[in-house]
């Protein structure tokens, strides 16, 4: 059985229904948030099939989840399941987003207080980028396990 058809069968739990696992809820759930305090999108990049049924790549590979810019910081948000891992283009693409200015984090739901403070942190705002980042990481750890 191929990778896909294991995905398809988990999220359908045998129903023929598509059912949402914990990492989209989580991923739901803080898109209502975000939403609230600035523009942000739902990134998506894989392969979709057109009417022929040929594969085509969309997006680019590792590109981050919700990609939002909340008081004129740009946020690269990855979210993971408690227990997920980022891929290493997802990593790649994270530290170019940290290169460019922006912020780039994993957000699961136990530091989800986590991710709250930190969208809500006006400190961040009156910062340069290189001083931004130094303070983010030292203030909110739990959401650059990316970088260990």
């Amino acid at each position: 059985m191929s990778t896909e058809q294991q995905n398809e069968q988990q999220h359908t739990q045998g129903t023929g229904k598509r059912t949402q696992g914990p990492e989209k809820k989580y991923e739901m759930h803080l898109r209502r948030y975000l939403d609230k305090r600035g523009w942000g999108i739902k990134a998506f990049s894989g392969v979709i099939r057109n009417d022929s049924g040929l594969p085509i790549k969309t997006g680019k590979s590792g590109t981050p989840d919700l990609l939002y810019c909340i008081g004129g910081i740009f946020f690269a948000i990855e979210v993971k399941s408690t227990t997920g891992r980022p891929s290493d283009a997802q990593i790649e693409q994270m530290a170019r987003v940290e290169l460019a200015g922006g912020i780039a984090i994993i957000a699961r739901p136990q530091v989800d207080a986590d991710v709250r403070r930190l969208v809500e942190d006006d400190h961040i705002r009156y910062l340069t980028p290189c001083d931004r980042l130094a303070y983010v990481h030292g203030k909110y750890p739990a959401l650059y396990t990316w970088r260990a």
